[in-house]
């Protein structure tokens, strides 16, 4: 009976990934990771504003227009495989901040980023 409900959410879940406007393409996801893992490899340590502005940059190119807030959040999770900190971690802060962007999404990515604490 559990195998069969976890089969069922796991369908459900492909579906709903599917069914999404939400369409990058693997090497555009990778683009990101170089991106991130350079500015986290800098001499001076992380800058937070320059990877937040880098991913914010990133959601921009690919959020379809009027997004909404769930289109939102799976493009921050996809860019979540691109730090390294745990995955679990970086879904938690989305979910924190994923609203807080929805009303801004048109603005400059420093200003999204300030708006959130980052920079």
């Amino acid at each position: 009976m559990l195998r069969n409900i976890v089969l069922v959410t796991l369908l459900v879940c492909v579906y709903s990934a599917n069914a999404s406007r939400v369409n990058v393409k693997k090497e555009h996801l990778e683009s990101l990771k170089a991106d991130v893992s350079k500015k986290w490899g800098e001499l001076n340590g992380p800058s937070f504003c320059s990877i937040c502005t880098t991913i914010v940059t990133w959601v921009k190119d690919h959020v379809p227009s009027q997004p909404t807030i769930e289109e939102i959040k799976q493009l921050l999770e996809m860019a979540c495989s691109t730090l390294p900190i745990p995955t679990f971690l970086c879904k938690m802060i989305i979910s924190t901040i994923a609203g807080g962007i929805i009303g801004i999404i048109d603005e400059d990515p420093q200003v999204i980023c300030s708006s959130l604490g980052i920079c």
